[in-house]
């Protein structure tokens, strides 16, 4: 009796582990079964106690039709010989019953066999005068057979064993869309617990079928739903018609125990016989109509006939506007997440109560798997998604990260496409890869489907908070865990590519990124290769590789930084149509309860930003430090548990606080005050693990260099006060092939309220939008400018005196420098200079004798510069951004004049020198009115006249022709002597030089005011 208890408590544990839905998410959780190619059958329990109910699981692929033929024999033995007699023969009873598809997995099937009686009855009987012992033993066997397609294709059989079950345990009860029944397709959609898509339309009744089970009795079983937070309606739940064949099957079988019996009874009149018993229900609910912009929770609980009571697995769907002309698919991981977690409360108890018990090898492994995936699923930041705000005005559909998304963007035809926070990239993590450049269709990545689709359709593109994830951790040198989305974000110079777009940061107009992943990639690497050229002194290898491995496991996009939710909104808001308030909050209730704050962002996103916005983000990181410990702590176990403790939580949690602390914003600066030249950045990087700066160069080659060169920048709706969090835009107006995206660095799918409808309204409204604008061109094939600067540019280069010497596409940073290097002879260099995404950038002479004498703004993208060259040689000058975006892209025209050469000629030689010295004090009042024009005329004692012209300039004051500003605010003295020789042979021809100059600086105007007052009061004097 002992053996038939503990099988029929595993049977009992089977059951509620197929049923739950900690089986019907990952394909590896499943029974080995499922895994197995052709058909499968699988009872459980394998020993069947009498009245035990029986349930046969089938996996057959591919198949149309699923059936189980099922042959019941009922014997009966007795010692009594008059008894035998009059009994019938063997009973056989054989009916089909049609399986039910698994709401879990495609391919899988259900079917019950009711509980059979097998037991042995002694009483005693009156006979001639004499009592007699008679032993009636009734017994129960089955043989069943696996129907596919009306082919028997496998077999297996019992006999019922006379023990009685030794304890009673809760009824077990499961509700599921109907739909599953006539298309188990759905089951890969959503395991049966929503319909397909997780959405119906407004207007539409939604039929579920309920299943009750109970080992010993058939339970009473209720049906119930609610709408949004409401309260639960109870709604009734009518017998199914799969119950026929099952209940025929019954009756059919008693209606043979009744004969027994009542043969029996002419010998022992109070006589009972165990019937077979049908322990299930099979129900069907409708849940009435319900408007657009809300979402339906529902369940089923039983109730046995001991007063144990049994929920279902929570089922739940969004109710969107089918009608709507707008279709947006949204990729969302977190929709069953969440609802796994909320049904993960019902089984993890009875899971644990149930581990010790003998269970089948198939279960044993799936039982391990599914109490680290309970653990796992509580450790993450798992939190409601309110699509029902976009279900309200448009047709949604929410599909899980995987490879059939390439048929559903065939059939659905989305406008729009939303990524949402799909921050895991576990490497070999199932269902913890969200990283779409992971998952291969046809040959390539998902993401690249995803993207040649928006690409030709015009699709728009919204990607939420940690999408742009890129955790990897280095466990060694050689040896790295991914464990986030990096494919999103980019691995190398390679994904750089704005025309091409391979990662989510590229489609959002970011994909610069790429190259800040690259770089701390690279200096990593450095490092450890370092580390071994000190082989022999271990102290120092061992502290080189520790550093190594901690800049490469420092993640640069960190999600979950908290904030208090405040956002403003930009002028940029206004410009693009965005109908947003000027302030606003953003909440998600859930974080306030349990952390003490609103909301959270990702932080990262600002490395592709000016650093009036970076610093101010990486400042406000750092002193988020402490509250973000909370959630660094969760997140910390989360890679930890998925990992299986190859990653420790400690290691995550210190890689996370040297992001936020110092890393960020030194990677930040590395590039942001990188010297480029070319495509080649020279980068310095301090590392405190070595006490010294590492010097790393990186090519980034041609190609990352025009694509940087080719994008604009991507522009900001709304940003939070302390720069954490902001709503990023981006428009490729100026491809054929373009489209519109739109990155909220927080989850505002998992805020709640009228703002974030209006958040997520606006997103869509605006990234449907999209259309051509020819009005853009390439300078030089290269740089992308407004064609109103491209003719700007062109006609202020027509106008630039001199021969061209260069024309070159740069990339500009902010604190360090672009530099290009000319050999040229002495003269006058005019740069003219087109930077589309700056207003401002500075230039300076770095190398050579050279200086500038006039900086001049033809536009506001464009700036002319004139350089004297004083001596012949190599040139070298820097341009620095001050930008709009972190790295920028400039297109230089270089002309030189060179000084001309000087025509004499000369018919008699006559010295000349003649001296003026006068000598006076002139003080300048605060203001002084000068003259325009001052000129010096000298005449020689012959008959020749020497005229000279000259532009002063900030070191040429023996001027004798001067141009200055009219009115002057400054204080000094100023000695007024001066001497002026001059010595000439006098000539028919003298050389006459002409400069004009410029301002450049406030002290260089200052400096020309004094000489040409200076000169000014000379010539007054005299």
């Amino acid at each position: 009796m002992r053996k038939c208890m503990y099988s029929c408590i595993g049977f009992v544990f089977v059951l509620l582990l197929l049923i739950s839905t900690t089986l019907s998410m990952l394909s590896n959780l499943l029974l080995v079964h499922a895994s197995t190619e052709g058909v499968k059958l699988f009872r459980t329990p394998l020993d069947v106690c009498s009245s035990q109910p029986v349930l046969v699981f089938a996996y057959a692929p591919n198949a149309k039709t699923v059936e189980l033929e099922v042959s019941v024999t009922i014997k009966v033995e007795t010692n009594f010989t008059e008894l035998a007699l009059k009994l019938l023969q063997p009973v056989t009873v054989t009916y089909k019953v049609p399986a039910i598809p698994l709401p879990w997995e495609i391919g899988w099937y259900m079917a019950y066999i009711p509980g059979l009686p097998s037991k042995t009855i002694v009483f005693t009987t009156r006979l001639l005068l004499r009592t007699v012992a008679v032993r009636l033993a009734i017994g129960s066997s089955v043989l069943y057979k696996l129907v596919v397609d009306g082919v028997a294709v496998a077999s297996d059989s019992y006999t019922v064993k006379e023990f009685e079950l030794a304890r009673r345990l809760p009824p077990l009860v499961y509700a599921f869309l109907y739909d599953v029944l006539k298309d188990p397709s759905i089951v890969a959609d959503t395991f049966g617990l929503g319909p397909r898509g997780w959405v119906v339309g407004g207007g539409e009744n939604v039929k579920i079928l309920v299943v009750a089970f109970d080992e010993s009795d058939r339970p009473g079983t209720q049906f119930e739903y609610r709408v949004d937070e409401g309260s639960w309606f109870s709604v009734s739940a009518v017998k199914s018609n799969l119950m026929s064949s099952v209940e025929n099957i019954v009756n059919e079988v008693n209606n043979a125990i009744e004969s027994i019996e009542n043969v029996a009874r002419s010998y022992k009149q109070d006589l009972t016989l165990p019937r077979a018993k049908l322990t299930i229900s099979i129900l069907e609910a409708t849940i009435p109509p319900q408007n657009p912009g809300t979402y339906v929770m529902f369940r089923a609980v039983a109730r046995d006939v001991d007063g144990n009571v049994a929920t279902s697995p929570i089922g739940f769907y969004y109710v969107a506007n089918k009608n709507s002309d707008t279709r947006v698919l949204v990729i969302d991981p977190h929709v069953w997440l969440w609802l796994f977690k909320e049904n993960l409360a019902n089984f993890e108890a009875v899971v644990k109560a149930n581990m010790d018990y003998s269970i089948p090898d198939e279960v044993s492994t799936p039982v391990k798997r599914v109490a680290n995936f309970s653990r796992i699923a509580k450790q993450g930041l798992v939190l409601f998604h309110h699509w029902e705000y976009l279900g309200k005005y448009y047709n949604i559909y929410i599909a899980w990260p995987k490879s059939d998304l390439v048929k559903v963007l065939s059939i659905f035809r989305p406008n729009v496409v939303i990524l949402s926070s799909l921050g895991l990239g576990v490497s070999r993590g199932g269902v913890w890869n969200w990283d779409l450049r992971d998952i291969v269709v046809d040959g390539k990545p998902l993401l690249d489907h995803i993207i040649s689709y928006v690409k030709q359709n015009h699709a728009g593109v919204i990607a939420t908070h940690s999408t742009l994830s890129d955790e990897i951790v280095w466990l060694d040198c050689e040896v790295r865990i991914k464990l986030g989305a990096r494919g999103h974000v980019g691995y190398d110079i390679s994904d750089v590519d704005i025309s091409n777009e391979k990662t989510v940061a590229a489609l959002l107009g970011m994909p610069e990124l790429a190259i800040w992943e690259f770089a701390r990639d690279k200096i990593a690497e450095t490092i450890c290769n370092l580390s071994k050229a000190f082989s022999s002194q271990p102290q120092v290898a061992a502290a080189l590789k520790i550093a190594a491995i901690a800049i490469g496991s420092t993640p640069l996009q960190v999600p979950h930084v908290p904030w208090n939710g405040t956002l403003r909104t930009t002028p940029e808001a206004r410009d693009l149509g965005w109908d947003i308030p000027e302030v606003f909050d953003v909440e998600i209730p859930v974080l306030l309860n349990e952390f003490g704050f609103k909301a959270y962002t990702e932080v990262g996103w600002q490395l592709a930003f000016p650093r009036v916005l970076a610093y101010v983000a990486w400042d406000s990181t750092s002193k988020a430090r402490e509250i973000y410990a909370r959630v660094r702590d969760r997140l910390g176990l989360l890679y930890e548990n998925i990992s299986v403790g190859v990653v420790r939580a400690q290691d995550i949690g210190m890689y996370l606080d040297r992001a936020i602390d110092r890393d960020l914003r030194r990677f930040y600066k590395v590039l942001s005050s990188a010297h480029i030249r070319g495509t080649v950045i020279n980068i310095s990087m301090p590392i405190p693990e070595i006490g010294k700066n590492l010097s790393v160069v990186i090519d980034i080659g041609e190609k990352a260099l025009s694509n940087i060169l080719m994008r604009f920048p991507t522009r900001v709706v709304a940003l939070s006060p302390n720069g954490l969090a902001g709503i990023i835009v981006h428009d490729k107006y100026w491809d054929p092939n373009g489209y519109r995206a739109v990155y909220f660095s927080f989850e505002v799918e998992a805020g709640k309220g009228a703002v974030v409808e209006k958040l997520l309204m606006n997103s869509v409204e605006w990234v449907k939008k999209w259309r051509y604008l020819n009005v853009t061109e390439l300078l030089g094939g290269l740089v992308r400018v407004s064609k109103d600067v491209a003719n700007r540019f062109r006609d202020a280069a027509s106008k630039t005196p001199g021969k061209e010497v260069l024309s070159k596409a740069l990339m500009l940073n902010e604190e360090g420098a672009s530099e290009i290097e000319l050999n040229l002879a002495p003269g006058v260099l005019h740069l003219v200079i087109a930077h589309p995404t700056t207003e401002n950038i500075s230039i300076n002479v770095v190398r050579g004798l050279a200086e500038i004498i006039n900086i001049s703004k033809e536009d506001l993208h464009i700036t002319h510069a004139i350089i004297r060259i004083r001596s012949g040689g190599t040139i070298a000058v820097s341009l620095r951004a001050g930008s709009l975006t972190s790295l920028n892209s400039a297109y230089v025209l270089a002309k030189h004049e060179e000084m001309a050469t000087p025509t004499i000629t000369t018919t008699q030689t006559q010295t000349v020198t003649t001296t003026i010295t006068t000598t006076t004090t002139v003080t300048i009042a605060t203001t002084i009115t000068l003259p325009t024009t001052v000129t010096i005329t000298t005449t020689t004692t012959t008959a020749t006249t020497l005229t000279t012209t000259k532009t002063i300039t900030t070191t040429v004051v023996e001027t004798t022709t001067a141009t200055a500003p009219t009115t002057l605010t400054y204080t000094t003295t100023v000695p007024t002597t001066k001497t002026i020789s001059i010595t000439t042979t006098t000539p028919t021809t003298v050389y006459a030089e002409t400069i004009n100059w410029g301002v450049t600086a406030a002290t260089t105007a200052i400096a020309v005011a004094i000489a040409a007052t200076a000169i000014y009061f000379i010539l007054k004097k005299r």
